[in-house]
């Protein structure tokens, strides 16, 4: 989805603030939480300027190809960009000296994801060694590796929290079971 409005990350933006303070595990796993509902304006350069439908909402044609625009680590590693608000993306556009024009995308963490652990065809992962959550603000580097750890634990948990909702549904047929009919007297 093409951005034309406001992104809101303030809860995210307070758990950053909050790790950055008190680099706890808890604090840690607050800034994961965050992230993982967080929309983010990700910036791309298009083959086609977008269209417009019926009701003014800019879309991608189908054969319209996009570059997500990267940046590199110290050793040369592309890192997907992820901006929390339109300020922090435009500390990024001042730094740019490319003239290609760029166009802002609204993309959840699962978009990243994706991105970044999608197998190609002829093996191996896309280019992507990660993503920066706002590189010239809090500077939230996650490498490949740490987002496949996430996703894994993710779905641990949501096996665990399933689990403990059959046992708790099989709890309530059980008791259900046990209670005396009242409607015998």
């Amino acid at each position: 989805m093409i951005y034309n409005g406001v992104i809101n990350n303030s809860m995210l933006h307070g758990a950053i603030e909050t790790m950055k303070l008190n680099p706890t595990p808890e604090n840690h796993t607050l800034v994961l939480e965050e992230v993982l509902k967080a929309k983010f304006l990700c910036p791309v350069v298009l083959s086609k300027a977008p269209l417009l439908d019926k009701n003014g909402e800019p879309y991608f044609a189908e054969d319209c190809d996009v570059q997500y625009q990267m940046v590199q680590n110290s050793k040369g590693k592309p890192f997907l960009l992820a901006f929390t608000d339109q300020e922090q993306l435009d500390k990024w556009k001042e730094r740019r000296t490319a003239v290609t024009e760029v166009y802002e995308v609204v993309m959840e963490f699962s978009e990243y994801i994706n991105l970044m652990l999608r197998p190609l065809p002829e093996g191996g992962y896309g280019p992507a060694e990660g993503i920066v959550i706002d590189p010239f603000g809090a500077n939230l580097v996650m490498n490949r590796d740490m987002v496949a750890n996430l996703v894994i634990r993710r779905m641990q948990m949501a096996e665990r929290e399933e689990q403990l909702r059959q046992a708790q549904k099989a709890q309530n047929a059980r008791n259900a079971e046990a209670e005396p009919d009242s409607t015998l007297d």
